[in-house]
């Protein structure tokens, strides 16, 4: 993509624990866990980008790379030209405040003891940005844009329902001036009502600002109505992007082709859905070969012992299928 505005180039994060005492007297091995594999991905300016798969597939890891929040074990992630973080010694050191994150549960973000205007005003009073004596009147424009009253500036967080945090959540992240948001689950937790109004939020603040988002979720529904294009991610690596209509149309992943089966249809005689075959594999021992196969259905021993890498399909999609092309695709 040309006009990529944030840029993923072979991201890949190792977490290394430690073991107790215990553990190191009783000769146990502490095994690498490789939450992403090798990822490339864009963000265009203004785009919104929908992140999905099932929980422990690595997305909100890769989120928090995405946004400077963690050094990747290799490779980049680039804002523009620049290095979205600057490390040194293998940890960081600085990170652009031109990308924002949104994180699922907005209350565990936000300081109990610091009243709303303080949050707001706490990132862009520490980078320069706003001068001090300006700041109250800054804190009740953000609050403003994201449909809440300036004079709940002298709250506490406890004191706001669960789409009134989200939405201060999203206010804190705006008060940084940010090119690009990464929202995290960021309306999972609240009630479907509730829901509707956040994502109509984004999506007004998207198109007022030319904000891009990278928008995380195992809500397929969701992601269908707010994202320009998705991708699909699976133990920690991608396996199918493309415009969201066409991959909700015609998935070409198998699966990305479980996923949508696995979502609740109501038709005219009973409530249906097919969850995804087997269970996700752990991190500590992914399956060789393609992550998929011991969960595919139409897999052969190639699937088992070659990753498939990203190539690009007809209709400009990426795969990472040897099957794509053969693969019986839902309607």
């Amino acid at each position: 993509m040309s006009d990529a505005l944030l840029t993923l180039a072979g991201v890949g994060k190792t977490f290394h624990g430690r073991l107790s005492l215990a553990e190191r007297v009783l000769g146990r091995k502490l095994r690498p866990l490789r939450a992403v594999d090798g990822v490339d991905l864009e963000l265009a300016a203004s785009e919104v980008l929908g992140l999905v798969g099932e929980s422990g597939c690595g997305k909100s890891t890769l989120g928090r790379i995405a946004a400077g929040l963690l050094a990747p074990s290799e490779g980049s992630a680039r804002l523009g030209d620049a290095p979205v973080a600057e490390l040194s010694g293998g940890r960081l050191v600085k990170r652009t405040t031109a990308i924002q994150m949104v994180f699922q549960d907005p209350f565990a973000s936000l300081n109990p003891r610091k009243r709303v205007g303080e949050a707001v005003a706490e990132g862009p009073l520490a980078h320069g940005m706003w001068r001090r004596d300006e700041a109250a009147d800054q804190v009740g424009q953000v609050l403003r844009q994201v449909g809440l009253d300036p004079a709940f500036a002298g709250r506490f967080p406890h004191q706001f329902s669960g789409g009134q945090r989200a939405r201060i959540g999203i206010a804190r992240a705006l008060a940084m001036r940010p090119r690009a948001i990464v929202a995290d689950e960021a309306v999972a937790a609240l009630d479907v009502s509730i829901q509707a109004q956040v994502l109509n939020l984004l999506a007004s603040l998207r198109a007022e600002l030319g904000l891009a988002l990278l928008f995380i979720s195992h809500d397929l529904s969701v992601v269908r109505h707010l994202a320009d294009r998705v991708a699909i991610m699976y133990l920690g690596r991608v396996v199918e992007t493309g415009e969201a209509e066409a991959v909700f149309a015609a998935p070409s992943h198998p699966y990305t082709q479980a996923l949508l089966e696995s979502v609740p249809r109501l038709d005219r005689r009973r409530a249906s859905f097919r969850p995804v075959a087997g269970e996700i594999p752990s991190p500590l021992a992914p399956p060789s070969g393609c992550h998929f196969h011991p969960r595919c259905p139409i897999a052969i021993a190639r699937c088992r012992s070659e990753r498939p890498e990203l190539r690009r399909l007809g209709d400009g999609r990426l795969t990472a299928c040897h099957l794509a092309e053969a693969a019986p695709r839902a309607a």
